[in-house]
């Protein structure tokens, strides 16, 4: 899997997507704390959710951002038409739940 742009990503509230879609990228918001995630240029707060350029898939280069300072780099996994949801524990970015886009608004409980 090669690398995703880091470029190009916006912030979105679109709770579904279809299996052509860019990928989307969401910060849980289950999270108390000073911290975000940064891709390129754009910030990503808890409970906030992007979507990539068109034609994004790969390893996203996402950076951990604490209080101020970054204390940490993974590389995401982005594939097209995917819906990913990462979360913060101490000083790492864990992905939490990552599902295919079918179009559907999932419901609570849905897997």
């Amino acid at each position: 899997m090669g690398c995703a742009p880091t470029q190009g990503w916006h912030s979105t509230d679109r709770r579904a997507c279809a299996p052509d879609s860019p990928p989307v990228l969401c910060l849980s918001g289950d999270d108390d704390g000073l911290h975000e995630l940064r891709l390129g240029e754009t910030v990503v707060l808890p409970g906030e959710c992007v979507v990539g350029p068109d034609g994004a898939k790969g390893r996203l280069a996402a950076e951990l951002w604490v209080s101020g300072k970054p204390v940490a780099t993974r590389r995401v996994g982005v594939p097209a038409g995917t819906h990913t949801t990462v979360q913060v524990d101490g000083d790492r970015i864990e992905v939490v739940e990552r599902r295919d886009c079918d179009g559907r608004v999932p419901t609570p409980g849905d897997e």
